[in-house]
């Protein structure tokens, strides 16, 4: 697999998991699935984040709106600069 998602803390009030290597159309599924069983607030650090294409862009984006929608925060940590702006474009 070209990618690996750890979680790192979780309980009801909050998450952390970090994500590794490439993230693509090819395991959105795997990425939309273990972002789905996050709790409470949520930290993904992106430090170790190969590559994002646009289709696993748009997962995190409406993983960060539905979130959004419940009152809980999603903080991307060392999420590379070029992602920034496609994750807050519609």
């Amino acid at each position: 697999m070209t990618a690996a998602f750890s979680v790192l803390e979780a309980d009801d009030r909050r998450s952390a998991a970090a994500l590794l290597g490439r993230f693509d159309r090819s395991n959105r599924w795997f990425l939309e699935k273990h972002l789905a069983e996050l709790d409470g607030d949520v930290l993904l650090d992106c430090h170790s984040v190969e590559s994002f294409d646009e289709v696993a862009v748009a997962a995190l984006r409406r993983f960060r709106e539905r979130a959004a929608r419940q009152r809980r925060r999603v903080t991307f940590r060392s999420l590379p600069s070029r992602y920034w702006a496609a994750l807050r474009s519609r």
